[in-house]
């Protein structure tokens, strides 16, 4: 029910000047003094028209529009618990008047409508229950119509006022700003350039015509009306603040600033221009200054639920999590609502909380159930957390919430492809690259699935077309490299490491698979060179170790090879890889007994390790230990039924029984 506090403000004033005119409640006032008092109201001066309503008041203690506008006057200030003390006081005068209950209103809308909503619930049935027959009382129910978003009832009431007395400028103010509230822009100006004409130096219809003009993209128009407003009254603030918005809009930033800075000169407490300033020193890349802008927010009023949303909001995309966290945190504590638990989500997403994040997510669709995003980013931390299944079900909804998320279409592709479902994949990949052709990570995730289901070719086309589209994204060389190699095509694959290494020189799996392609290729002393480079950027990792002692045996340097077996065994205690390599060092030097205690460790490690039954088994042959040796190939042939060794043993134990055995 938030409304313009300018408009609501110039409402009152309205009220105030029609009764000059008008006997209510047989008071009588000071016409020159109370003229005066809105003559400073109409130009914005709150403080002289405060002085001279005193007066006033002095005079008159129960002076219902006195204190009715002297009231307002504060709620506009931004002193709400002043304002509401003196309507308070006014209504224990006058407790069944249209115009304080109205005003009453404005004040609780103001102070906080969440907290004082069935308040103000009951303010507004009280007054439509009241019958308006004087002119105050179209005016004020008129008001009330207007702070409650009736903008049509508002009208009508207004109308009403008029044929009582069509002399007041305020009456067609507020009969314009609630035509421009119903989009009728012609007739909210009508009733400006009626007040214009009325009270020439109105600076509220300048200025209110000035906003019209804006929403009509009238840009010109309104610049003038709000330099008039200004030459009226130059210490007149929001026009400056208008002038901000205004230049924002043309994306002149340097003038929106400025002016933004006026307003801020002029009154100091407004939170909203900070605000404004702020998004736009952040539009500029300046987010120091948005940051000291928004802190000048919360030190004004700590209780400003936007400014924590938008420094929120900028600590989450400069990376600043734990900040982040905090400002939502505060925002949630005082206003839960959908879109702050969806954003704390990602936040905790980002801080790989993936069960918090879910948390946050799940409140967000409690809140909102038709919240795409929320759908998406739950699922996008099932899938972090393995748990593709929920993962799936997150993205059904997100795609039937908005069936042109490629995103969605995307990760749920994801998901089917580390369930090996790789045909779902494909599909989903598919219509994520339909949605958005430039979809460079689909078509990775694509090419890779087209791998993983042996189609090398199609695989090729669509790492090459991510490149295409992104000609520094590692990944997709990086994948291309690792089919290239795959596929045997070493010269392409070793190109595309070398473009990973260039991209990132500190990325060690560029190193590491260029080193595995150099040693698949048989050119071992650069594998050589590529694994201790690897080393020197990671010296715990046991698999560098192991692939480097491969390098090694097969230059023969096998004194080599076993440090870096060793060297890995110590990093890794159940490395059966390791043991097993080294039985393999061993056999090449004819030491088979040494070769077989650690083929037998390899075992112990391992117990389903096919490959090192089959070395014990082929050493156990070659001695003429046949015994032992149909034994391990028995086994082989549990473990790999089908598969070469499996195979390989069937033919063996074939042979040892036509030998007898």
């Amino acid at each position: 029910m938030k409304t313009s506090y300018l408009a609501k403000f110039f409402f009152t004033i309205f009220i105030l000047f029609s009764c000059i005119n008008v006997k209510f409640y047989a008071q009588s006032y000071d016409d020159k003094n109370f003229n005066e008092a809105l003559n400073y109201l109409i130009k914005a001066n709150y403080d002289s028209s405060i002085l001279i309503l005193d007066e006033i008041i002095i005079n008159e203690p129960n002076n219902l529009l006195a204190n009715s506008f002297k009231a307002y006057i504060y709620c506009e200030m931004d002193k709400y618990d002043t304002a509401l003390s003196l309507i308070d006081k006014t209504l224990s005068f006058y407790p069944e008047n249209i115009l304080p209950l109205s005003f009453k209103v404005k004040v609780l809308d103001a102070m906080d409508d969440s907290i004082y909503e069935n308040d103000i619930k009951n303010l507004l049935a009280k007054i439509y229950s009241i019958s308006p027959v004087t002119y105050w009382d179209f005016v004020g129910k008129g008001y009330a119509y207007f702070l409650d978003g009736n903008y049509k009832l508002a009208i009508k009431h207004y109308n009403n006022a008029i044929k009582i007395n069509s002399s007041n400028p305020f009456t067609y103010y507020f009969n314009g700003i609630s035509y421009r509230n119903i989009n009728n822009y012609k007739s909210a100006k009508e009733n400006f350039n009626k007040s214009i004409e009325i009270f020439p130096n109105s600076v509220l219809a300048y200025y209110n015509r000035a906003i019209t003009y804006d929403y009509e993209d009238k840009y010109s128009e309104a610049m003038d009306d709000l330099q008039k407003a200004i030459e009226i009254n130059p210490q007149f603030a929001d026009a400056y603040n208008r002038l901000g918005d205004i230049y924002k809009e043309l994306d002149d930033n340097n003038n929106a600033i400025k002016y933004y800075t006026k307003a801020i000169e002029l009154n100091p407490n407004k939170p909203y221009y900070y605000l404004n300033r702020a998004t736009t020193f952040y539009d500029d890349d300046n987010t120091p200054a948005a940051l000291e802008d928004l802190n000048k927010i919360l030190e004004i009023k700590p209780d400003y639920k936007v400014a924590y949303y938008f420094r929120a909001s900028i600590y989450l995309d400069n990376e600043d999590y734990e900040n982040a966290l905090k400002d939502y945190n505060a925002a949630i504590e005082t206003n839960p609502n959908a879109y702050l638990h969806n954003h704390r989500g990602l936040v905790y997403l980002n801080l790989k909380g993936y069960n918090s994040a879910i948390i946050d997510f799940t409140k967000a669709i409690e809140l909102s159930p038709d919240f795409k995003s929320a759908y998406f980013n739950r699922g996008y931390s099932y899938r972090m957390l393995k748990q593709f299944d929920l993962a799936i079900n997150d993205m059904n909804m997100a795609i039937k919430l908005g069936p042109d998320n490629e995103n969605a279409y995307n990760i749920r592709g994801v998901c089917y492809y580390n369930l090996e479902k790789f045909d779902l994949a494909i599909k989903d990949f598919s219509k994520a690259i339909k949605i958005n052709p430039n979809y460079s990570s689909a078509y990775l995730n694509r090419g890779m699935a087209y791998y993983y289901t042996n189609k090398y070719e199609k695989a090729l086309q669509d790492l090459t077309q991510a490149i295409k589209l992104d000609p520094q994204y590692l990944e997709a060389y990086y994948n291309r490299g690792t089919i290239l190699n795959a596929m045997e095509q070493y010269i392409l694959a070793i190109n595309d490491f070398n473009k990973v290494i260039e991209l990132d020189p500190n990325d060690v799996d560029g190193y590491f698979m260029r080193a595995i392609t150099y040693k698949n290729s048989k050119d071992y002393s650069n594998a050589i060179k590529d694994f201790t480079k690897c080393i020197d950027m990671d010296s715990t990792a046991a698999y560098i170790y192991y692939h480097r002692a491969i390098a090694y045996r097969f230059s023969k340097d096998f004194d080599n090879a076993l440090s870096d077996l060793n060297k890995a065994i110590d990093l890794y205690p159940d490395y059966y890889l390791a043991y097993n390599m080294l039985g393999n060092i061993y056999f090449d030097q004819e030491q088979y007994d040494n070769a077989l205690k650690y083929y037998q460790k390899a075992i112990e490690l391992n117990p389903d390790y096919v490959v090192a039954y089959y070395n014990v088994a082929n050493i156990y042959y070659e001695q003429g230990n046949y015994s032992a040796a149909k034994n391990y190939y028995n086994k082989i042939v549990i473990l790999d039924p089908n598969g070469p060794y499996g195979k390989y043993a069937i033919n063996v134990l074939n042979n040892l029984k036509n030998m007898g055995y």
